[in-house]
């Protein structure tokens, strides 16, 4: 789990609460009072997570049906592949496409969020001394 936060409390893309203020400062302007955000705990899961048996199957759907049209009808039933071997090949895809993942950047940064909670700021100075701690935050009613 980790702790994100958002603006309109569905999207969670801010690491720290710092950076979703500022977001919220852009957006509302200098004028509003108040400035809510919320954090969330978020369980990010690796691309592996979304390897599925209907994946893998699909995979060996399109083997059979390549080999059937370049090699005709003697190749239709090719591979003929037990539950055993679909679980085996699924395990190794996983590790396969989290370290592929991994190389590129591309593990996902995105998860179900829970334990939602609203956290209002009330402004206390002018947006000069933002990153001075110019917000305090104020509890729910």
């Amino acid at each position: 789990m980790k702790t994100m936060y958002s603006t309109d409390g569905d999207s969670f893309t801010f690491d720290s609460p710092e950076e979703a203020l500022e977001d919220v400062w852009n957006e509302s302007g200098p004028y509003a009072r108040e400035h809510i955000i919320y954090q969330g705990e978020v369980n990010i899961k690796k691309a592996s997570a979304y390897v599925t048996h209907y994946s893998v199957n699909a995979i060996i759907d399109s083997m059979e049906e390549n080999a059937y049209d370049q090699l005709g009808e003697e190749r239709k039933v090719w591979p003929n592949s037990t539950l055993e071997q679909i679980t085996d090949l699924a395990n190794r895809l996983k590790v396969l496409i989290d370290a592929w993942a991994d190389e590129h950047g591309l593990q996902p940064t995105f998860g179900e969020v829970k334990n939602i909670k609203q956290i209002k700021f009330k402004e206390l100075k002018t947006r000069e001394y933002f990153y001075e701690n110019n917000f305090l935050e104020i509890e729910d009613d």
